[in-house]
């Protein structure tokens, strides 16, 4: 029986564990269909059914519930706009699945089953800057709504860090966390082939599919983007390299493979630029902090990965059923291109939106001016008025200020640092993948938003808070594994 059998088997029990499993991830994609096709009246009977369905299914696989949110955001989109508007409130498609999945860990913490102790240093300090920016724009009297709205994504944070605390509390559950997590940007990856080949044929389900499917002509050919899984394409693939370099066994790589070449697929598809570098960047990077286990290995993956890569963008670069101008170098040459003309995929537009974000910043440089808080700027369409920013980094700086980023680069240093010590120390190779594919792909997340601003983006966030959780998890979970019943203080 393979690890991941005897994973599956000892949380889902049975003869056919892995059927239970899929099984499952199917029921999360029909759940978020629903809610994403129906009337405010169909939701309102939808969302009283479906959430009892998805507590009873938390309270049966807590650890499951973790990493139940990644499944929303890879397979089903963040869901902006399948929502529920409740007076000036809007609860959008992840609130919907993701508070009652939530509910019986906040019961069994309330009860006293799940024990909480202090949060840990990096957490608190990306606490602090929220609270922070969150007063300075009511002081500042910015927009409410987007008040509102920035500080509803940022809270994403913290839950995910107490989440994880609270109910990922042994090898296995990391073990499960982290195949459910692959499986699931794995099916996002076939999801965003299909939309390709189907092309105009979806263009009414756009709205259902949470699928940007541009075709320019002036950047040359077309995208296939997913709402919410064209960030989590870059994060599972450090977890996936880390699979390939501690779970060195044959009967392992076909399913590795099987994950692996939908991700590419989604990646290349998406003609993110950002995207492309940092997931190759964060590849490398792990094989790196792997190479003195497995030097001949780590450079065979690499090998193996550079040449499924090449071959991928020779297919991709000859052949599209969208496009017939389709040409991935042409196409990543002309995004490029100084020309903000062409809009915001070029440096020259963002290079342009940052010199006007600074502009305003420099008024409350220190603390910031909260959110809420908006700056403009004249794009060949006209002014713009925005509370965004292609750079996370500007955007902290308006809304937090030189404080605030400081707090959120010392919460990131800290956290990735404590995680590869720990996964120096650790004996298992499950909590080794852990340790170092979590941290590696925290510093991927920090890194693509110097260009393309995900940390503020709700699969970012919650991702954020997993990841500075991790540290605090292995150095409580035995190597060996422990009984489900065990307790963790997060």
């Amino acid at each position: 029986m393979t690890e991941l059998s005897q994973t599956l088997q000892l949380q889902f029990g049975g003869t056919r564990p892995l059927l239970r499993a899929l099984a499952l991830l199917f029921l999360f994609a029909f759940i978020g269909l629903l809610f994403a096709v129906g009337q405010t009246s169909q939701l309102m009977v939808e969302v009283t059914v479906i959430s009892l369905v998805i507590a009873f299914i938390a309270a049966r696989f807590p650890a499951l519930s973790v990493a139940f949110p990644l499944v929303i955001f890879a397979l089903i989109g963040i869901g902006l706009y399948g929502g529920i508007t409740l007076g000036d409130a809007r609860l959008n498609l992840a609130d919907m699945l993701i508070i009652p999945a939530l509910a019986p860990t906040a019961f069994r913490v309330l009860s006293g089953r799940r024990r909480l102790s202090r949060p840990d240093i990096s957490v608190t300090l990306l606490g602090f800057m929220i609270i922070m920016a969150t007063l300075t724009g009511i002081y500042f009297v910015n927009d409410a709504a987007i008040i509102r709205n920035e500080l509803h994504t940022m809270l994403y944070i913290p839950v995910a860090y107490f989440w994880a605390m609270a109910e990922l509390r042994s090898r296995n559950d990391v073990r499960l966390f982290i195949i459910v997590f692959i499986t699931a940007t794995a099916a996002a990856g076939l999801k965003s082939v299909a939309a390709n080949i189907l092309g105009s044929h979806i263009t009414s389900f756009n709205y259902m599919w949470q699928i940007q499917d541009i075709t320019s002509e002036q950047l040359g050919g077309s995208r296939t983007i997913l709402g919410g899984a064209d960030t989590l394409f870059v994060l599972v693939t450090p977890l996936l390299a880390a699979m390939a370099l501690y779970l060195n066994r044959r009967r392992n790589y076909p399913l590795l493979i099987l994950a692996a070449l939908p991700v590419l697929a989604g990646l290349l598809l998406g003609l993110t630029r950002t995207n492309l570098a940092v997931a190759i960047a964060s590849l490398l990077l792990v094989l790196a902090l792997g190479a003195r286990k497995a030097r001949l290995q780590a450079a065979g993956i690499a090998l193996s990965v550079t040449i499924i890569a090449a071959a991928a963008i020779l297919v991709f670069s000859s052949f599209s059923p969208v496009a017939s101008n389709y040409n991935l170098a042409e196409l990543m040459q002309r995004r490029m291109a100084f020309d903000p003309n062409v809009g915001s995929g070029t440096l020259d537009y963002r290079i342009m939106e940052g010199e006007a974000l600074l502009d305003t910043a420099r008024e409350h440089i220190f603390i910031g001016s909260g959110f809420g808080s908006r700056y403009s700027y004249v794009d060949y369409l006209g002014r713009v008025i925005t509370n965004w920013s292609h750079n996370g980094y500007l955007w902290l700086i308006l809304k937090a200020g030189l404080l605030g980023l400081t707090m959120f680069c010392l919460a990131i240093a800290i956290s990735v640092r404590r995680s590869l010590a720990i996964a120096r120390t650790l004996s298992d190779d499950w909590l080794k993948i852990a340790a170092i594919g979590m941290s590696v792909a925290l510093l991927a997340l920090v890194s693509m938003s110097v260009l393309v601003n995900r940390f503020v983006n709700p699969e970012g966030a919650y991702f954020l808070g997993l990841a500075l959780a991790v540290p605090m998890l292995l150095g409580k979970i035995e190597p060996e594994g422990s009984a489900q019943t065990e307790q963790v203080d997060g």
